[in-house]
């Protein structure tokens, strides 16, 4: 599960760009391990994106699916700022100062540690 954390370092790379536009997004994963777990994530639209791709390839969460909202307790949330990353795709890099705010919802087991991990990702929290 804390593998997680891992997909939700920054994706930026060039001179921020604000944008007026957001997107929401929540999602749970598949894994019966992960049940209960619900996240919600808030950003620029294509940064989003990027997350639900990166995280719908995790093989701990065996995939996720986006739903219309949460379910259970909020557990944490923590706001990252999109950092400079040379190894973006180039449509990601006008992102970067901008923020994603995660929030982890749910009973699960694994809430604490996500909520842990996340704290300890560089621009988050």
């Amino acid at each position: 599960m804390v593998g997680l954390t891992g997909s939700l370092v920054a994706c930026g790379g060039g001179s921020a760009q604000p944008t007026s536009t957001t997107a929401t997004e929540i999602f749970k994963p598949k894994s019966p391990l992960a049940s209960g777990l619900y996240f919600q994530f808030r950003g620029p639209p294509a940064i989003v994106r990027n997350e639900l791709d990166l995280l719908g390839h995790d093989r701990q969460l065996g995939g996720v699916t986006v739903i219309p909202r949460v379910h259970g307790p909020q557990d944490c949330m923590y706001v990252e700022t999109i950092q400079k990353d040379p190894k973006a795709a180039p449509r990601l890099r006008k992102y970067v100062g901008q923020k994603l705010t995660v929030w982890v919802f749910g009973r699960n087991r694994f809430a604490p540690t996500i909520c842990r991990a996340l704290a300890k990702v560089p621009g988050v929290g």
